[in-house]
């Protein structure tokens, strides 16, 4: 009985060492948690490089949209103002090629002699006080008045 005591004593004692129960120790713990932490700080770097990644191709992208349509408008404007000051150009040779406009010339004050006359075919008679020759018909009646030139 004492061998059998002394037997399971070393068995007991020496599984402390070998681990016959398949549970794993300190060391395989850690070192299990620290491959974990290195693969997962490994899968962040590659989420924040790939995020990067695609923000730069999304801006990229963004100007290989819109810069087509901004040069196309940026030409229709350049094209625009390039007719516009040609076409002033042109109109403005026309003007310069053309004879010049006949000019009206206002007709002339009618002198006191010529106002009496006028008066005379109305029926009316001229009554000048100071530089203004009035109109004034058979009832005294004053019909209009002008400024008399000397």
């Amino acid at each position: 009985m004492r061998k059998l005591f002394l037997l399971f004593l070393v068995i007991f004692l020496a599984g402390c060492s070998i681990n016959p129960m398949g549970a794993t120790s300190r060391e395989q713990i850690r070192s299990d948690a620290a491959v974990a932490i290195a693969q997962a700080d490994k899968e962040a770097r590659i989420a924040v490089a790939e995020a990067e990644a695609s923000a730069i191709v999304a801006k990229h992208s963004v100007w290989a949209d819109v810069l087509p349509t901004a040069l196309v408008i940026i030409g229709a404007i350049v094209i625009g103002a390039l007719w516009l000051n040609w076409r002033g150009r042109y109109a403005l040779a026309a003007l310069e090629r053309t004879p010049p406009a006949i000019v009206v010339q206002q007709p002339a004050i009618p002198t006191l002699g010529q106002l009496h006359q006028l008066a005379e075919r109305q029926g009316m008679t001229i009554s000048v006080r100071g530089d203004i020759a009035y109109l004034v018909d058979a009832n005294g009646e004053v019909k209009g008045q002008r400024l008399l030139t000397s």
